[in-house]
């Protein structure tokens, strides 16, 4: 190396650039080696060969070194990589001829420069040298540069630890792969960013790591069985303040080793909707108990409703009964057995109709009219009922509770009922009144009118009274 010195120092800073280029070409293959999937004796031979090719590149670097040291001391000393020389000559000489014995492919172009570069060699060559050095760096550079291209090939074209990891990274999706004992075998870029999210920092024990989840989680969600009855992943549910994440943890063996894969999803979306859910679930709950509470209430006021009909419809047959009955004893007279057995006639045929087997309002007008006809009373009816069989009931009804109170609080003899023309279409309009030699001063509306109203409020009606100058009810439906 000696004859270096004669060199000027441009070159000999170029020839160092060159040596520096060509052990980092050199430790970019073994780098990318290592990523290689198939591990047989070939891939640790060609391992073996691209370290024992990183150490005479770095060989070649202390060499050039050596000279720019002597140029700054402006003095020759002798360099002490001879020895490195023989021993790297006599490995690479060893493992061709085992890979030879082998039957294995062996790169003979490491072994040549090894030659070549032996001390003897350079005793040999004398001022040639460092052009042969030269040389040789440029062709090691040359083939470093061709073996990094070749293996990247390789990587990028076949299944391989880096393909795999690449594709790894492009999942959105989080997996990290650790031993039993939390040593991590592999974990994507998404996995340590979420590292960072949950923990605060990098955690190098997958074991620990998981230990964190679970205790951060807010749903630990029980383990179950698959169709095979194998222990299916655990899952844990971590809300983070920029979504939700659902981790689940599963034992696997790879090549008859346990190891663990932890996975983690994005589950914004679907936590969001969960408890959306859980919301309207106990929203629902309360509406539940709400309109059961209402139903509740509803019976009863239907019940109420139903005792309020039962007792206006008793108010009313009773009050009927009793005004004739009245009537006659008014007149000094006693009811005759006729009489006494239309009233209980009657009388049967209103249970029937509270009990919602109702009469038609005919028979029921032609009963009203006879009862009163036995007790000297007349009904006059000026018009016909309308033909809706529902309106023209509860107009019986009322005329019932009105000539009750005609004949008892007015003494009335005659009633008289109209159905004047001028309703107007679909209109109906009943008019009572009677012949009552008493004059009616104020209006006291006991049961009697209050039941009236509510029939009426039924079919959409409404009562308006009249006191001067005689007692008038007029009736307006539609």
């Amino acid at each position: 190396m000696n004859y270096f010195h004669s060199f000027p120092e441009s070159a000999r800073v170029t020839i160092s650039i060159l040596t520096v280029l060509c052990a980092s070409a050199a430790a970019l293959a073994f780098i990318l080696h290592q990523y290689r999937f198939k591990r047989d004796f070939a891939y640790l031979l060609n391992g073996v060969v691209l370290f024992l090719e990183i150490c005479r590149t770095i060989i070649n670097v202390a060499l050039i070194a050596h000279v720019q040291h002597n140029m700054i001391d402006s003095l020759i000393a002798q360099n002490w990589f001879n020895v490195h020389r023989y021993i790297l000559f006599s490995a690479l000489t060893a493992s061709a001829i085992y890979a030879k014995a082998a039957r294995v492919s062996f790169p003979w172009q490491p072994l040549a420069a090894s030659v070549l570069m032996l001390p003897i060699v350079e005793t040999w060559l004398g001022a040639a040298f460092p052009f042969l050095f030269t040389g040789i760096v440029l062709f090691s550079l040359i083939s470093g540069i061709a073996t990094v291209i070749i293996i990247h090939r390789e990587l990028t074209t076949s299944i391989s630890g880096l393909s795999v990891k690449q594709a790894m990274d492009s999942l959105n999706t989080a997996v990290l792969f650790y031993k039993p004992n939390g040593h991590i075998l592999m974990q994507n870029n998404k996995m340590q960013e979420l590292m960072l999210k949950t923990a605060g920092r990098p955690i190098s024990n997958g074991k620990l790591y998981f230990e964190t989840i679970v205790a951060l989680s807010n749903i630990d969600y029980a383990e179950n069985s698959d169709v095979d009855g194998n222990k299916a992943a655990s899952a844990y549910l971590v809300r983070l303040t920029d979504g939700a994440w659902l981790f689940s943890a599963k034992e696997m063996g790879l090549k008859g080793k346990p190891i663990v894969r932890l996975t983690a999803g994005e589950v914004t979306a679907q936590d969001r909707y969960n408890m959306l859910l859980k919301e309207k679930h106990v929203e629902l709950v309360k509406r539940e108990e709400q309109l059961k509470d209402f139903v509740e209430n509803i019976e009863e006021i239907s019940r109420s409703k139903e005792l309020l009909r039962i007792k206006t419809e008793m108010h009313d047959s009773i009050g009927q009964k009793l005004t004739l009955l009245l009537r006659y004893l008014h007149q000094g007279e006693l009811p005759d057995d006729k009489l006494l057995s239309f009233i209980m006639e009657d009388f049967r045929n209103d249970f029937r109709s509270i009990e919602d087997f109702p009469i038609d309002y005919k028979a029921e007008l032609d009963a009203l009219v006879s009862s009163y006809g036995y007790a000297k009373i007349a009904i006059d009816i000026s018009g016909e009922f309308p033909a809706d069989k529902s309106i023209s009931s509860v107009l019986v009804k009322v005329l019932r509770e009105a000539a009750a109170n005609a004949v008892i609080h007015g003494y009335a003899d005659r009633i008289y009922v109209d159905f004047p023309a001028d309703g107007g279409a679909g209109a109906v309009i009943m008019r009572i009144t009677d012949n009552s030699p008493l004059s009616v001063h104020e209006i006291n509306e006991g049961g009697g009118i209050k039941g009236m109203r509510q029939r009426l409020e039924q079919i959409g009606g409404i009562l308006h009274i009249e006191i001067t100058p005689k007692f008038v009810l007029t009736v307006n439906v539609g």
